[in-house]
């Protein structure tokens, strides 16, 4: 009891030692510095503009100052509603980002700026991509994310250049330039996917897509597909037929199978179906000898039938929760 006390008192004395330093103590975030003429200078001196904060676009300023500038990026600005047409006359943009704004209508002026090769645009108010988007047809890589939007054009298949593209976190309850949303996801892929052909990368996860379509076939460079967080309940043949692919992601769906013919895709090295009520896995899976990972945690898949598919590949790895021996 005695040891007891003097534990209790020592962290009493040590609580009221720091106790005059926890009152006067203010943990402060250093403020993000605010856009002024000296920074803009010096930006638009090197090409580029980088603003966050604002209400408005400074579009005069800028564009009387050097309209060629090469690459533009608006974050934090959650009272900016909109960007003027006019931003069409910056023709050498190559990247545009645009982030964290209140941006509703998604602004056409971009889709008018046809030399531009990088578009990120994602954390906005806006509720609809424009079909004028298949405008961009220099584009090679594209990314949409954190927005409520459902639909996704389909003059996207368009923008043959492109080799990444990423329409993500379109799903569940985000804050979105200060305001929360229950973003309810892209619904469906066009079947004009299948037209770009130059895709390397296509990224379409935390949406709500229930089905993929079967031109995805002709994305014969695609090396990384990532589905997670859908509604999916199969996996179409056509996807058998990537045979480039190395990384396939289609955990938390509602995949009770996977196709047959898993194991034509000869480049896989890795596969996530974690969270879904898949059973077994096909026998063709063994026919994949650069495969280094299964990853299905979560699965309706007997441990057994794990055990005996180590058996067969002892150099991949298959972890369940637990890395199988």
């Amino acid at each position: 009891m005695t040891i007891f006390n003097f534990k209790v008192m020592k962290h009493i004395i040590t609580l009221l030692f720091l106790l005059p330093c926890l009152l006067v103590a203010q943990v402060e975030f250093p403020p993000l510095p605010e856009n002024n003429e000296d920074d803009l200078e010096r930006q638009l001196a090197r090409n580029y503009v980088q603003l966050y904060q604002i209400s408005a676009f400074p579009f005069e300023r800028i564009y009387t100052t050097n309209k060629d500038i090469v690459r533009l990026i608006i974050s934090l600005s959650y009272e900016l509603k909109e960007l003027p047409l006019d931003i069409r006359q910056f023709q050498s943009l190559k990247r545009v980002v645009i982030s964290g704004t209140a941006i509703k209508n998604f602004p056409l002026g971009l889709c008018e700026i046809t030399n531009m090769e990088i578009l990120e645009y994602g954390n906005n108010h806006t509720t609809k991509i424009p079909s004028e988007i298949g405008n961009l047809t220099n584009l090679t890589s594209l990314s949409l994310t954190t927005m409520p939007i459902t639909e996704i054009p389909k003059e996207i298949g368009r923008l043959k250049k492109l080799t990444a593209l990423k329409i993500a976190d379109n799903r569940g309850r985000w804050s979105i330039a200060d305001q929360s949303f229950n973003l309810m996801g892209v619904k469906r892929l066009p079947k004009e996917i299948g037209e770009l052909t130059e895709l390397e990368e296509l990224q379409v996860y935390r949406n709500a897509l229930k089905e993929i379509p079967k031109s995805i076939k002709n994305l014969k460079k695609l090396k990384r597909l990532v589905l997670f967080g859908n509604y999916l309940t199969e996996l179409p043949d056509e996807v058998c037929e990537l045979t480039s692919l190395e990384y396939l992601e289609l955990g938390e769906n509602e995949l009770r199978e996977l196709p047959q013919n898993i194991g034509d895709l000869k480049n896989l090295k890795s596969i996530r179906i974690n969270n879904n009520p898949i059973k077994s896995i096909p026998e063709s899976i063994t026919n994949l000898q650069n495969l280094k990972a299964i990853f299905c945690k979560e699965t309706a898949i007997p441990e057994e039938d794990l055990i005996a598919l180590k058996r067969q590949m002892p150099n991949t790895k298959i972890y369940n929760g637990k890395y199988i021996e």
